[in-house]
């Protein structure tokens, strides 16, 4: 769906506010032709600019955003892209850069947004965080995760993926890139895991996994002994037992008479089941390594 914005509100925009991702979105598709976003030479201030905008443009009860969703998304990429041309970012950054991605995923959900888009925009969660100074960066993924937890306008799309990446990113760079500056915010970042709640458990496989994979690296890695076997014993086992409890819940579900209608909409609402395999041996795997790890 096409939409050319009225000139005469643009230039109005361009006036109050010159980074509004309406007049980027009408520079992405003529220039060099013309541009309304001022050049300024400055890429921190264009930037800094452009990303404050559209965390206050983008709501999740917009239709606008829903609508248009794929030229938010084209917006969403370019400020990333811009992102790459400034300075390591620091402290002052981190809520400005939360706003912006939280405000980012409402458009996730939009129209003609594929899983594959939303897939290669999930990646840029590791290269967002990269962009801070070392010492930044858990800072920055634990107030993206508070920031979702705290949510006060209900769920957010796709949640526990995003929290999921955020998570993995956490593990990725901690353990990648041998951090000591991670590894001193690994109680406060597990508390947070722990704050996170899903009761379908089948939808939210993705965000168990992560927490699994995250301790057994922990375990690998042999950061933190008694840290790990608290997460261990508060986090991961509670885990699991929820996890074992659904699943019983749901057999003593499937034994119930019902007809073909209700028994077609049961199986389509617990289509995660059939990841269910691959999350227990997950479990198991980080289990044994933290064993091991806390008995030497």
């Amino acid at each position: 769906m096409r939409y050319n914005i009225p000139k005469f509100f643009l230039n109005e925009i361009a006036i109050v506010a010159p980074f509004h991702p309406l007049a980027v979105i009408e520079d992405l598709k003529n220039l060099p032709n013309y541009f309304i976003v001022p050049c300024v030479n400055s890429v921190e201030y264009s930037f800094r600019g452009k990303v404050d905008e559209f965390a206050k443009f983008i709501t999740r009860s917009s239709t606008y955003q829903k609508q248009h969703a794929r030229s938010l998304l084209k917006v969403f990429h370019h400020i990333c892209a811009e992102m790459e041309k400034i300075e390591p970012m620091e402290c002052e950054d981190i809520d400005r850069i939360v706003d912006f991605w939280i405000a980012a995923i409402g458009i996730f959900d939009g129209s003609e947004v594929s899983m594959n888009e939303i897939g290669e925009a999930a990646k840029l969660v590791e290269k967002t965080t990269r962009r801070f100074v070392l010492k930044r960066q858990p800072l920055f993924l634990k107030r993206f995760l508070r920031k979702i937890h705290d949510n006060e306008d209900g769920n957010i799309g796709l949640e526990p993926q995003i929290v999921a990446t955020i998570i993995t990113t956490f593990q990725r760079l901690a353990f990648g890139q041998r951090s000591s500056e991670y590894y001193e915010e690994l109680g406060e970042f597990w508390t947070l895991c722990m704050k996170m709640k899903y009761n379908d458990v089948y939808l939210s496989t993705v965000f168990y996994s992560s927490c699994f994979a995250l301790a057994q690296a922990q375990a690998v890695f042999r950061v933190k002994k008694e840290l790990c076997l608290e997460v261990y014993e508060k986090i991961l086992k509670p885990m699991h037992q929820q996890i074992v409890d659904f699943v019983e819940m749901k057999k003593i579900e499937a034994n119930k008479e019902m007809s073909d209608e209700q028994r077609m909409m049961m199986e389509q609402a617990n289509i995660g089941a059939t990841y269910f395999s691959i999350l227990v041996c997950t479990y198991q795997n980080a289990e044994e390594k933290i064993l091991e790890f806390t008995k030497s």
